[in-house]
């Protein structure tokens, strides 16, 4: 599949937007002191620091940027990273940033979710081996869109595989006669969304979509979001006037970002209700002349990869941890092994 419409990504993207980081640290700073966690600018690029232990007893000054998740960190998953400066023919920046991570005492730093394709991710590769640094993949995983720039619905759903198009599209006839079937944003009552989508995971999952400091996150967000005119759909698809399943959409730019889905299980024999609920989102996307994208982002279902039965485009997203001195890798080395005999020891 083409990379075009993942690399026509805004910069910054939503993930990296002043809207996002603000609402990131209204979530989780208040848990910097109790966790010994610094936090300041590289740079252009603010990052928070700690000091984390390997194999038990090695100690090492381990950075991230701000807004992205770690174990002492466990926010909402921040995709699509990004520099909050050109990485192109921009030298000085780059300066800086090293400099001051240098000055601040160093280890690694790790950044989440480059897409491969990106300048980000091939200038963050070209400036490390520059300067001697070892950059590690620790982690790599595809996501998924869906190119809705032509704003044919009937044709993406023309080449869709015989039984994701039945339940995306087809399934909707068995719904409506099972009753009265109404998808609508409620925006205007978001704690009762929230509600509702941490019901469904928790029935689901065994625990809420969001933590306590992640629905605090959220609402700031939410706030940002309107202030800087981006519009969220809190879509809501109900039966008879009950819900029976949640998506979470954030129209930035061009595209809109499925952040979350809920929904009841067997409510209806032989329908998956959220794949169906995705269907009525997706064309919305296809009909709205301001979208061209309809991002499924990361991840899988329960059961099955669904994002890749609906995807028309994917890309690839790593995990990179970048390293200051050779005899970290050993440590690293050493402990891949330990968990390698580990997993050998567990299988015999």
């Amino acid at each position: 599949m083409p990379l075009p419409q993942f690399d026509k990504l805004s910069r910054p993207n939503l993930f990296r937007s002043n809207a996002w980081l603000s609402a990131w640290l209204s979530g989780w700073s208040h848990s910097f002191a109790e966790k010994s966690i610094e936090h300041f600018s590289c740079g252009k690029l603010p990052v928070y620091a700690y000091f984390e232990k390997v194999l038990g007893f090695i100690s090492l000054k381990t950075f991230y940027p701000t807004g992205v998740s770690s174990k002492i960190l466990p926010a909402i998953r921040n995709e699509y990273f990004q520099f909050p400066f050109d990485p192109l023919d921009n030298e000085q920046d780059w300066d800086n940033f090293w400099t001051a991570l240098n000055t601040a005492g160093w280890d690694r730093i790790f950044f989440n979710d480059l897409l491969k394709s990106s300048s980000d991710y091939s200038l963050l590769m070209e400036q490390a081996k520059k300067r001697g640094f070892t950059v590690l993949v620790r982690g790599g995983e595809n996501t998924f869109g869906i190119d809705t720039s032509t704003g044919l619905f009937d044709n993406y759903l023309k080449n869709l595989g015989k039984n994701t198009k039945l339940k995306l599209f087809n399934k909707r006839a068995k719904v409506k006669s099972a009753g009265a079937l109404e998808v609508t944003n409620v925006f205007d009552d978001r704690e009762k969304f929230v509600a509702l989508l941490n019901g469904f995971h928790i029935e689901r999952w065994g625990k809420p979509c969001f933590s306590s400091n992640n629905e605090k996150m959220m609402h700031c967000l939410l706030d940002n979001l309107i202030a800087e005119g981006a519009t969220v759909d809190f879509s809501v698809m109900t039966i008879n006037g009950e819900p029976s399943s949640a998506v979470f959409d954030i129209h930035w730019g061009n595209r809109v970002f499925n952040l979350q889905s809920g929904y009841k299980e067997n409510l209806i024999n032989g329908v998956s209700l959220g794949t169906l609920h995705l269907g009525y989102q997706i064309e919305a996307a296809f009909n709205n002349p301001a979208i061209d994208f309809y991002d499924l982002m990361a991840g899988r279902g329960k059961y099955a990869n669904y994002k890749e039965s609906l995807a028309t485009v994917k890309a690839e997203f790593v995990c990179l941890v970048v390293i200051k001195s050779p005899w970290i890798i050993r440590a690293y080395q050493l402990k891949d092994m330990l968990r390698s005999v580990k997993r050998s020891l567990f299988k015999s």
